[in-house]
């Protein structure tokens, strides 16, 4: 009887360390893109651009995920606040495209 409750015991944290695992994990990546709304909403601003002599826009993928999973947490944890983009825009991932968009902005400034 004894090796039977050892098992039963064996089994029984299996299964709640299982069940307990599952709820814990993270949860999936974001789904990033550009939903219809927004997409419609840069149509119409490039439009209007066009129809005052100026280049369209175009959106950043990178940033456009940056902020739909800032927005996701923000609605998670309840909270609404800013970032730290400049520390965000200087890391690893995000370095390659800042310095021409930085040369861009001052160009357009001067």
């Amino acid at each position: 009887m004894g090796k039977l409750r050892w098992w039963a015991g064996i089994l029984t944290a299996t299964v709640s360390l299982s069940v307990v695992g599952a709820a814990c994990a993270a949860p999936p990546p974001p789904q990033c893109g550009m939903d219809p709304t927004s997409t419609a909403i840069l149509n119409d601003v490039n439009v209007s651009r066009a129809q005052n002599g100026l280049p369209g826009l175009a959106a950043n993928g990178q940033l456009t995920c940056l902020a739909q999973g800032w927005s996701a947490y923000m609605a998670a944890t309840n909270t609404f606040a800013h970032r730290n983009l400049a520390a965000v825009l200087a890391s690893p991932g995000y370095a390659a495209t800042t310095p021409s968009a930085r040369t861009s902005s001052r160009a357009r400034r001067r």
